[in-house]
């Protein structure tokens, strides 16, 4: 949503799935500049392969998004 783009590209499912395993999506302020550079760090970190890396929960990331939508 904030690139207005797919995240994630592929002709069909399988080569969906092959970008989802394989490839980290440029941050979304390089692909919408209206989006803020700020943006890049949660997003990136929400969808790190390694689910301990990632926010556990909706409680762990509700602080940080606060803390962007102030800047």
């Amino acid at each position: 949503m904030l690139t207005r783009t797919k995240l994630f590209q592929g002709e069909d499912t399988p080569q969906i799935f092959h970008s989802v395993v394989n490839f980290q999506p440029p941050p979304p302020s390089r692909v919408n500049p209206d989006v803020p550079s700020m943006l890049d760090f949660v997003v990136e970190r929400a969808l790190k392969k390694d689910p301990a890396v990632r926010y556990q929960d909706a409680f762990e990331l509700a602080p940080i998004c606060a803390r962007c939508s102030r800047s």
